[in-house]
């Protein structure tokens, strides 16, 4: 779950959900999340009741930047547009790193997310250490024994 690092003017350590995404692992690791319809980029066009998935690369540091790219896109960061690519099938990804790069720097420490595991030790520490380079804080929770 995807929320500000910091909320209110005072900038209190609280979390405000505004967006989810689910990490599947079975088969092919993918991730499914509720997505704004990008066709169109006005925001009368935009259907919040639209959803997307996208098959995650085998690399720690690429699958970081799928989860990014996505996380900025559901939560609307200025230049998500950008992004709209990265699902293109026909396109590779690699190709729009530089953009996803200037998204991480320009909005690095202003969102954080909450990792929560439903099976033992399913997400990667690897993974995890990669999605904090990118720029995001990264709290883990696991389900009570």
């Amino acid at each position: 779950m995807i929320s500000p690092a910091r909320i209110g003017p005072w900038g209190d350590d609280a979390w405000q959900f505004s967006a989810a995404i689910q990490l599947v692992s079975d088969g092919p690791d993918w991730l499914y999340a509720q997505w704004p319809n990008t066709e169109g980029l006005d925001d009368a066009s935009l259907n919040v009741g639209q959803f997307a998935s996208l098959v995650l690369r085998n690399d720690d540091r690429e699958r970081a930047e799928d989860v990014a790219a996505m996380a900025f896109v559901l939560m609307q960061v200025d230049g998500w547009d950008a992004l709209i690519p990265w699902w293109d099938r026909d396109l590779d990804r690699r190709s729009h790193s530089k953009v996803l790069a200037q998204l991480q720097a320009k909005n690095e420490g202003r969102y954080k997310i909450a990792v929560v595991q439903t099976i033992g030790d399913a997400v990667d520490r690897a993974f995890l250490a990669e999605l904090e380079r990118a720029g995001f804080e990264v709290v883990m929770f696991a389900p009570a024994e």
